[in-house]
């Protein structure tokens, strides 16, 4: 992992971010994925220096046609953890902390709006993963193609997921807990409304006041 003679709890904005490599793992710039790239490309290396490890983990459309649907997250990251016993440090191992999705804005309307479809697959994943789940939600400058405003907004397991998930909802099974979100995910507390996009889509209004900033996420990371 990536050392730093700085607070590792503080965001750094001197941190150099290049806007036109490469995604990791080989992933083209290319102009349709323009806006999320630069959102990509900042948190992960403000989370690396840092001092955490960021793992692509959504599959990058662009690079296969033939997938329909995306059920992962964007990324994965993981903090070191040691291995203790009696007292004695035996080992470090890398532990996954947190599932993140970045979400960039050009519109300050859409600041905090999803697909109605995604906020269920961040749902199921974090209940999944039994990790903390956020939505990072980036507000772009086209013109500076720089990230000017930034939160993380947690997505909130659900107790009522849960209880379909162990079988102790009335009227759905663990087998049917998609349809379960499908059909109730807008009594989730944090969507503050639902309607529908000029595309079509359906979507859901996250609330923003529950969004964290860079520090207080090093410290959910880290516990």
């Amino acid at each position: 992992m990536t050392d730093t003679t700085t607070n590792p709890d503080e965001y750094d904005s001197s941190v150099i971010v290049e806007t036109d490599d490469d995604r990791v793992e080989g992933h083209t710039f290319k102009k349709g994925y323009a806006k999320h790239d630069i959102g990509e490309t900042h948190v992960t290396r403000h989370l690396e220096h840092m001092g955490f490890e960021v793992e692509p983990w959504g599959i990058d459309m662009r690079n296969d046609q033939s997938v329909l649907g995306d059920d992962k997250m964007d990324l994965k990251v993981f903090r070191d953890t040691t291995v203790t016993e009696n007292g004695i440090m035996l080992d470090t191992v890398s532990e996954l902390a947190a599932l993140l999705e970045v979400k960039v804005k050009t519109n300050d309307g859409w600041f905090g709006i999803v697909n109605r479809h995604h906020f269920r697959k961040y749902l199921r994943r974090t209940h999944e993963h039994d990790v903390p789940a956020f939505v990072y939600m980036a507000f772009l400058d086209e013109d500076d193609e720089a990230i000017t405003r930034d939160t993380f907004i947690p997505v909130q397991q659900w107790d009522e997921l849960t209880a379909v998930l162990r079988g102790e909802y009335e009227y759905y099974t663990p087998d049917s807990a998609e349809q379960f979100l499908v059909d109730q995910i807008e009594r989730h507390p944090q969507i503050e409304r639902t309607f529908r996009a000029p595309d079509g889509n359906q979507v859901v209004k996250l609330d923003v006041e529950t969004g964290i900033g860079w520090t207080e996420l090093t410290h959910v990371l880290r516990q």
